[in-house]
């Protein structure tokens, strides 16, 4: 591709988003057009009665999830009635220092780099580890193409 076909390619670029942002006001008055209609205020009862209904739906679901853990720690009882039940999940707790001694003495191989943080320490030179830092170009466009419209 030639700078020729980027100044076309920018060209085109900036008339769309012209288009663009004609079809997002359109939109916008249309939006507000329906607004000053009863069908609109019909839809928007409706979706306030929906959202109405999915938090209270919301808050029953807790209180008899909450009922059924009660029962649960009560009785042992795993499924105290149709339609519902308790599902035992195992869950390790441990902290990231205890861990992390105990591997480097028992299990080195489960210890892992934080990359993220070796990259960052590279690139600000305190770290000199077996790295290579390269340049990798990225194509930047100007927001505002205004001025390359018609």
């Amino acid at each position: 591709m030639t700078v020729t076909d980027i100044r076309v390619g920018l060209h085109e670029l900036a008339n769309l988003r012209a288009e663009l942002r004609t079809a997002e006001s359109s939109q916008h008055s249309a939006e507000l057009l329906l607004s000053l209609t009863e069908h609109y205020q019909a839809l928007q009862d409706s979706t306030d009665y929906a959202i109405s209904v999915r938090s209270r739906v919301a808050a029953k679901e807790a209180e008899v999830r909450n009922a059924v853990l009660a029962e649960y720690d009560r009785s042992g009882n795993k499924r105290p009635t149709d339609f519902v039940g308790i599902r035992v999940t195992r869950k390790v707790q441990f902290t990231a220092e205890a861990a992390t001694a105990w591997a480097r003495d028992n299990a080195p191989d489960l210890l892992v780099v934080d990359t993220k943080r070796f990259e960052k320490g590279v690139l600000a030179g305190v770290l000199n580890g077996p790295a290579v830092v390269t340049e990798q170009p990225t194509a930047t466009i100007a927001t505002d193409l205004s001025s390359l419209e018609g």
